[in-house]
C-alpha cells in the first residue's frame, strides 16, 4: 500500500465517537486517534485519515521532492 500526500491541510478529521461506523477491527484505533487542540470540525479526540495512512501504508510519498522537504 503507498500513500501519496498531496495537501497536508486536508487530513479527514471527523469525532472519534464515529469509529465504529468505519466497520475497522479495534486494532486500527490507535492509527487514528488524533488529538490536535481544534474545536473544528470536532473538539477534542479525532479520527484523522492521514495519520492511519501514514501508520499503516508500506510507503508514503509526497507530489514533488521539494513537498516533501516543506513537510
Amino acid at each position: 500500500v503507498v500513500f501519496c500526500i498531496h495537501n497536508i491541510a486536508y487530513q479527514g478529521r471527523f469525532a472519534f465517537a464515529d469509529f465504529s461506523l468505519l466497520n475497522l477491527p479495534d486494532r486500527y484505533k490507535s492509527s487514528f486517534d488524533f488529538m490536535d487542540g481544534y474545536m473544528k470540525p470536532v473538539k477534542g479526540r479525532k479520527i484523522n485519515w492521514m495519520k492511519a495512512a501514514i501508520l499503516e501504508a508500506h510507503r508514503v510519498l509526497t507530489v514533488s521532492p521539494n513537498y516533501a522537504k516543506e513537510l
